[in-house]
């Protein structure tokens, strides 16, 4: 039953320990009703503080906040919303938290984006820094709060507001895949990057960076700490060489192995009461201990676990200590690691910790995992809430519907869960990636007429399922399992054991329902796009990098370019042939816009009038009077209703920096899904 619109004249909210006036004069939220329903469902489903009356409450006044203040393209007046689905969460690497205002964050989702919150993680937005690099430390300027320094996999970045613009500060940079960071809280223009290969210093707030890695070596650098007292004090983990010290501000480094030995260290902390005392996480033997600065290591009684990621101390109360596992959840010792307990309750079974921060004021835990996204304890770890609304942390790359469910079927390019699935419109998702085992994943197709089966092109294989997504297997005989990169997928209609697949090695052909593939030519090309006539499937059309679009009459046995009109070395992301009249394809083009043929793509022409993001990553036709041609370009969805003579913005609600990688259009409801790098979104 459709939501009415909702008069909300004053709410009070109590969270995280304050109340607060939520003042909103009689504002009609009617394009928002759908949003805060769905919010209100997750939140109520994912955070058990929610539960009971006065949760609801808090519950619906989130969703609210969320509704308002999501991100939204200006313009477009009167035209019709794009509601925010999810997925929530993310691969979370890194959390930092304000040191003067607790309930300020940032997190760094990989593949994705910085994101911050201002109420203690209870809504996220992204911030300015959005790009595909792995993030692998965040830190605040305990001074200058407004000062973010992060450390990426394309070098030094900065922000001086806030998070809302960012730099890249390379200059010195002989390695830009950088690992860790370390700020002199005394001096913060003092910085210190590890990186894949040692380590390098900054006397300018990170303008310029020199070489800082004399006795270090090219070791991969994979966390760094500066003793407070004695910030010419620094200890360096290494995953080639145990533990390093400097004495002298990084000009030269010491192994510190005694007890250790040159085991693979993923991280260290610092007793901030007790400089001397430091921990260390190893690969393979748990948590080790030292209270000389490194003379003398040993294990922290048992270890913790032997899968030790991520530590975390609590700054006021130093014994307590959090260990962050590869499978294993979260461990605590409250006595400096003489004794560790499992706290796990609320997290995901196997949870993958991969950062871990403390509050020093509220004593917050909160726990960035692979996959699930963020999770926060209130009470010392003894119980964990999902904190992940508004954290768009997942690249949706694909997107297929069940025609019969309804059930929508999301891909995932960003690294961890492959594929998302909901069977109520959206507004909750399971992940069901049970059998995959090389997780990003580029594309997804469905069986025409078994809608249980799927097939998924990953970065690695092909993997199929016959239950509905609940389990997957490799489908891959005769592919170069684990080198060739699947971007695209299409299944012949007539006879649906036959599919292609486009990959960064040439097109495959399988006969059997993808128990063996042969190789089907075009290997010296990359294969983004793939369709075949309904009416004449021995036709396939191939769209490539920088060599456009080929095509083969004899089912892929030879191929000839179908160039004419096209701009020379054009990339084709996307390609769409008419149902009603096979003659007429439609195809995207990086920074070139959409081309269109009418004569089976012998000749193309430009078709741009309006398309003000000439970047096209997937293209819909909708049946009707008119039909009406989508495009979902890398800054939103443009419409045309004359076979693309002309186009017009249908971007409301989407974030201005949101990329459609995939569009599809549920027949019987009639509602329209995108999906890209914030996740899913519907219309209406």
């Amino acid at each position: 039953m459709p939501i009415p619109p909702l008069m909300i004249t004053g709410v009070t909210r109590g969270l995280a320990g304050h109340t607060e006036r939520v003042e909103m004069k009689e504002r009609k939220l009617s394009t928002c009703a759908i949003l805060f329903s769905r919010e209100v469902t997750n939140i109520m489903k994912d955070a058990s503080p929610f539960r009971g009356h006065n949760g609801l409450v808090r519950a619906m006044v989130m969703a609210i906040a969320l509704a308002l203040s999501s991100p939204q393209t200006s313009g477009q007046t009167g035209s019709p919303m794009w509601t925010a689905l999810g997925p929530y969460g993310g691969y979370i690497e890194a959390i930092a938290i304000d040191p003067t205002d607790a309930s300020t964050l940032y997190v760094g989702a990989e593949g994705v984006a910085i994101f911050k919150s201002t109420d203690a993680g209870a809504s996220w937005n992204k911030t300015g820094l959005a790009k595909p690099t792995i993030y692998s430390e965040i830190i605040i300027d305990s001074q200058t709060t407004d000062h973010i320094y992060a450390t990426t996999a394309q070098g030094f970045y900065l922000s001086t507001d806030g998070g809302a613009t960012w730099t890249l500060s390379n200059e010195g940079l002989t390695r830009t895949y950088l690992t860790a960071l370390a700020v002199n809280s005394a001096n913060p223009s003092t910085l210190y990057a590890g990186a894949w290969g040692g380590v390098f210093k900054s006397t300018d707030g990170g303008a310029t960076w020199a070489d800082a890695s004399s006795g270090l070596g090219t070791k991969f650098v994979s966390a760094l700490v500066l003793n407070p007292v004695s910030p010419n004090i620094i200890y360096a983990a290494t995953t080639e060489g145990g533990v390093y010290k400097s004495t002298d501000s990084g000009a030269n480094w010491t192994p510190v192995l005694t007890g250790l030995g040159d085991l693979f260290v993923w991280d260290l902390v610092l007793d901030p009461t007790r400089p001397n005392t430091l921990y260390a996480a190893t690969n393979s033997q748990g948590v080790f201990k030292t209270t000389d600065g490194g003379a003398r290591w040993t294990l922290a009684g048992d270890g913790g676990s032997t899968q030790a990621f991520r530590l975390a101390i609590d700054p006021r109360h130093p014994d307590i200590v959090y260990l962050g596992t590869q499978g294993n959840g979260v461990f605590k010792t409250t006595d400096g690691g003489q004794t560790w307990t499992e706290e796990n309750q609320g997290l995901p079974f196997g949870a993958m910790v991969h950062a871990l921060a403390v509050d020093s004021t509220t004593h917050t835990v909160y726990a960035g995992l692979f996959q699930y996204g963020l999770y926060t304890s209130t009470d010392g770890a003894a119980s964990w809430v999902a904190s992940n609304a508004g954290l768009t942390g997942h690249e949706v790359s694909s997107l297929i519907l069940d025609p019969d469910t309804s059930a929508i079927y999301a891909g995932i390019r960003t690294y961890g869960p492959s594929i998302f699935k909901s069977t109520d419109g959206g507004i909750t998702w399971t992940m069901t990636n049970r059998g995959i085992f090389y997780p990003p994943v580029h594309v997804l197709v469905r069986h025409p007429t078994d809608a249980h089966v799927l097939y998924c092109g990953n970065s690695g294989s092909i993997f199929k399922t016959t239950d509905g997504g609940n389990s997957w297997f490799p489908a891959d005989q005769g592919l170069p399992r684990g080198s060739a990169i699947i971007y695209s997928l299409a299944i012949d209609p007539s006879h649906p054991d036959t599919l292609y697949a486009g990959s960064d090695r040439g097109i495959w052909k399988t006969t059997d329902g993808a128990a063996t593939w042969s190789m089907q030519g075009l290997n010296e090309n990359t294969v983004y796009a793939l369709a075949l006539p309904s009416t004449s499937p021995s036709t396939i059309y191939a769209g490539t990098e920088r060599n456009g679009v080929f095509m083969s009459s004899d089912e892929g046995i030879t191929w000839q370019t179908v160039n004419q009109g096209l701009p020379d070395h054009t990339t084709i992301r996307a390609l769409l042939i008419d149902p009603t009249d096979a003659s007429t394809i439609y195809a995207g083009t990086e920074r070139n816009g959409v081309y269109k043929s009418t004569d089976g793509g012998l000749n193309w022409q430009s078709a741009n009038a309006g398309l003000t993001n000439l970047t096209v990553y997937s293209l819909l036709l909708l049946p009707g009077a008119p039909v009406r041609l989508l495009v979902g370009t890398d800054r939103g969805v443009f419409t045309s209703t004359d076979g693309g003579s002309t186009w017009t913005a249908m971007s409301a609600g989407l974030p201005g920096d949101t990329r459609v990688n995939a569009l599809a259009h549920d027949v019987t409801t009639g509602r329209i899904y995108a999906g890209g790098n914030n996740g899913v979104f519907s219309l209406p």
